[in-house]
């Protein structure tokens, strides 16, 4: 349940036995996504104030540099997988990182994911940083191809 008091937003939830207080201001705790925070996820990452849990197969599929990480040993504790208490800090913004988790997480398979040229742009710089090649390769041709998207510009 959100309420609004000002231009402070506070969010009373229970997830996962924690109780967050009504009372603590938005920036002062990390609200779940509402649709990619997965029970059984095993990777727990923050991108903004929003704490996502997801499967670290999906990441270390799509990527070069998560896949090395992962599949280092120290990785496999949850120190360095992220908890609630401490998520991994990711760059990116949350609409980017929910546009590349719909990827992975699709509600029917058989339908194709469109994505505008606005939610491309917030893809394509989490895609550059985490190396998803064929994330960031899609995103470009997908840009080059609309008319009102210039380079140029």
């Amino acid at each position: 349940m959100s309420t609004k008091l000002g231009k402070v937003t506070t969010l009373s939830t229970r997830h996962n036995g924690f109780q967050q207080s009504p009372s603590a201001p938005y920036n002062d705790f990390e609200k779940w996504h509402p649709r990619f925070y997965e029970e059984s996820g095993d990777l727990v990452f923050r991108a903004e104030s929003t704490l996502f849990k997801i499967h670290s197969h999906f990441l270390a599929d799509s990527s070069k540099g998560m896949r090395a990480a992962l599949a280092l040993k120290r990785i496999s504790s949850s120190r360095y997988r992220g908890s609630n208490a401490s998520p991994l800090n990711m760059e990116g913004s949350v609409r980017g990182w929910e546009c590349i988790l719909r990827l992975f997480y699709r509600r029917n398979l058989f339908t194709a994911i469109q994505f505008t040229p606005d939610q491309w742009m917030e893809i394509l710089p989490i895609a550059h940083e985490y190396g998803m090649g064929s994330i960031e390769e899609e995103g470009v041709e997908e840009l080059l191809f609309q008319p009102e998207f210039n380079l140029d510009s």
